[in-house]
């Protein structure tokens, strides 16, 4: 304020100095401002907070993931072959989807087809041999039922009765290991027939040609 300002050119007997009733107005009505401010501080209402609202609807819901790395099959199955063979034909690519019993590549399989027809040749010989043996059968069975009979009536000799009795038993044998032989002949001609088979490579799972490791 002028009147509290010392001039360069006044003494300190002419200074004047504020009255002590001044100083305490102004101190009064600083305080009165600052109770004031901090009434209407606390009377004034906090801001209203802004939402973030959209209007609610029937819609799909779509999440995206986005990661790097590695991706490895849940389960992997290697595919190969029963027999040995040249690869004749490859029907899959890499990356193509299969289902399971799908052919997939096929074996040249001429070698197998030959082994099947020399299989049934074996038992269709076995099964003529037995056929023969059987008609030997029966006209054995028949020199044996005269050989009883005249041996009965003391018109025969019972030399010629066991020797039809012998003959007749060792047919009989005959026949029963030509049985086992065709049984025998049968299951060669099922192996045969499932390694022709095994030339038609199948997917045993659904799922994705992942690698290749022959070529046609």
């Amino acid at each position: 304020l002028p009147d509290r300002i010392i001039r360069s050119n006044e003494t300190p007997e002419r200074m004047k100095l504020t009255p002590p009733s001044r100083r305490r107005w102004f101190a009064a009505a600083g305080a009165l401002l600052l109770v004031g401010a901090a009434y209407f501080a606390l009377r004034t209402p906090p801001e209203t907070p802004r939402l973030l609202t959209a209007p609610a609807r029937i819609a799909d819901l779509e999440e995206s993931v986005l990661a790097s790395g590695s991706v490895e099959a849940f389960e992997q199955v290697s595919v190969g072959a029963q027999v040995s063979g040249q690869l004749k034909t490859l029907k899959v690519a890499l990356g193509d989807d299969v289902r399971k019993g799908q052919l997939v590549a096929e074996i040249d399989s001429l070698t197998q087809q030959n082994a099947l027809k020399n299989a049934e040749a074996q038992l269709a010989n076995v099964e003529a041999q037995k056929a023969a043996k059987q008609a030997l059968l029966r006209q054995y069975e028949l020199a044996y039922t005269r050989a009883q009979t005249m041996l009965a009536q003391d018109a025969g000799s019972r030399g010629d009765f066991e020797a039809a009795e012998a003959t007749l038993a060792t047919t009989r044998a005959d026949v029963a290991a030509l049985d086992a032989q065709i049984r025998q002949e049968a299951i060669a001609v099922d192996s045969a027939r499932v390694n022709l088979g095994y030339t038609q490579i199948v997917s045993p799972i659904d799922g994705k040609v992942v690698a290749l490791v022959t070529k046609q």
